[in-house]
């Protein structure tokens, strides 16, 4: 017998496998993989350390995913247009994650973020028009392109994050309040800002005393 470490890239793509156990052997799980299959559950052994993008993609029928390790080394964008997945924890730690990881996920309520994470990647929540809040942990830095675009969040905290990219809350109809740093004000100082476009509903929460700009940021000094 030989234990079985990785899988070729598309291996179960577009077949009718609806269940699996992987062993836990495995180290990685390749490049869309269960694409398009009627999968309803995954359990990823703590041996996986690698998910390759698309790994899940399409996969319509996933409503459960069950990390058992608590780290990863890394787990890229690999579920996207899964409509009837739910919620999702993921390991405590992972050394590099990327874009489009849930791009698409209509029905996405939940989601617990690596402790580490240093980044809201491009297109990680686009389209998840059921995701209302999100907690953010402050290891992160950055908001990537579309990251929220087209999302259904309300509210974030986001008074670590340093750099926004263009479009990342476009289209979000429903966000109402934004936390962010004070150090960030004379960015947002001109008559467009692409990142908030679409966004009626965004208005004055809390006002603090460092410094507000009244279309409805607000700014956190953390110092």
């Amino acid at each position: 017998k030989y234990p079985v470490r990785d899988m070729r890239a598309d291996v179960f793509n577009g077949t009718t496998i609806k269940s699996v156990k992987l062993p836990s052997t495995l180290t990685e799980i390749s490049n869309a993989a269960f694409r398009g299959t009627p999968i309803t559950e995954i359990v990823i052994p703590a041996s996986v350390k690698k998910i390759q993008g698309s790994a899940f993609y399409g996969c319509k029928s996933l409503s459960k995913v069950v990390f058992e390790g608590d780290s990863m080394e890394e787990l890229h964008g690999c579920f996207q247009e899964c409509t009837n997945l739910k919620s999702i924890k993921f390991p405590s730690r992972v050394g590099l994650m990327s874009y489009d990881m849930f791009r698409g996920c209509t029905n996405l309520t939940e989601v617990v973020l690596p402790d580490n994470l240093k980044e809201i990647y491009s297109s990680m929540f686009e389209g998840c028009k059921k995701l209302t809040k999100l907690d953010v942990p402050p290891t992160v830095t950055k908001v990537g392109m579309h990251a929220f675009g087209d999302s259904g969040i309300t509210e974030l905290d986001l008074s670590h994050v340093k750099e926004f990219e263009g479009f990342c809350f476009s289209g979000c109809k429903a966000l109402k309040t934004v936390k962010l740093n004070s150090s960030l004000k004379e960015d947002f100082l001109m008559e467009t800002y692409d990142e908030f476009m679409e966004c009626p509903l965004l208005e004055v929460k809390y006002v603090n005393n460092e410094y507000v700009y009244p279309a409805g940021f607000i700014f956190v000094d953390t110092k």
